[in-house]
């Protein structure tokens, strides 16, 4: 499976990902060491793949390599199956 750090790597480096998008390296270093982007700049990033030739960043791509993260997340709580005494 693709991961964020996959996507994120095309671009060689945070500072050239950061240039593209109007960003400060710093968030898009956070993004890599959080394995997540928000949303919000989704669209933007898959713009600065196409100008690249990047084809491989797709909204479809960033939704695949986010939905292991969303599916950890929603693991369902663990409850007793007798109530405490």
């Amino acid at each position: 499976m693709i991961t964020v750090t996959d996507l994120l790597r095309n671009w060689g480096s945070d500072e050239a990902l950061a240039r593209d998008v109007n960003m400060h390296r710093e968030a898009v270093r956070a993004w890599r060491l959080r394995s997540r982007i928000p949303a919000a700049y989704w669209s933007e990033i898959v713009e600065a793949a196409t100008r690249r030739g990047f084809n491989d960043v797709t909204v479809a791509a960033l939704a695949d390599a986010h939905a292991p993260l969303a599916a950890r997340r929603r693991r369902p709580a663990i409850h007793p199956t007798e109530p405490a005494a």
